[in-house]
């Protein structure tokens, strides 16, 4: 494939994957309504709100941890066992 058509594929590619979230909102929101009713939903929305935010504002704390945590399972793993450790399953649970 050459140049030209890879970017055409990809950028098509990316149209979709725009659209197709919005499609699903315009199915989505108006069912949401309807089941939940405006109050509900309404404090459905800040919920999405503030975890948007907070997801924000991250600032890669959340890679952080997710690595701090594999490094210690990983060296869990090649030092003792998970039978010397009953708390250390429960912990990453």
């Amino acid at each position: 494939m050459t140049k030209p058509h890879r970017i055409a594929r990809n950028a098509v590619v990316n149209l979709a994957g725009q659209i197709a979230p919005m499609a699903a909102a315009l199915v989505s929101i108006p069912l949401l309504i309807h089941g939940l009713g405006q109050a509900r939903y309404s404090l459905l929305l800040l919920a999405w709100a503030l975890v948007g935010y907070f997801g924000f504002v991250d600032l890669g704390l959340g890679r952080a941890l997710t690595h701090a945590v594999a490094s210690r399972l990983g060296v869990l793993s090649t030092t003792e066992s998970w039978a010397d450790r009953p708390g250390a399953l429960a912990a990453v649970r």
